[in-house]
């Protein structure tokens, strides 16, 4: 006789076989996409340079900046102006 076979086997054999084999391909075009639409790894490589401390010498001068505002009583805790510090000691 006649074989049946059910739907969800053969939405698994039909379906899915396809599905996974595009998973692939989109996750190519995406990792692709975001490292250069959004300059990924520049972003991670200055992440680490500032909170891992291997740019030592950036932070070294945003400590001094910050330490000097601070021991002449001038407002250090804003986060306007620490960010304005920070981007002083990058450039």
């Amino acid at each position: 006789g006649e074989v049946v076979v059910p739907l969800a086997a053969l939405m698994e054999r039909v379906v899915m076989q396809q599905v996974r084999g595009r998973v692939g391909d989109l996750n190519h075009v995406l990792v692709e996409y975001v490292l250069d639409t959004f300059h990924l790894c520049s972003h991670l490589a200055a992440l680490r340079r500032i909170y891992f401390m291997a740019a030592g010498d950036i932070l070294h001068e945003f400590a001094l900046f910050l330490f000097d505002k601070i021991d002449r009583g001038e407002p250090w805790s804003d986060a306007h102006a620490l960010n304005a510090m920070l981007q002083s000691s990058l450039s």
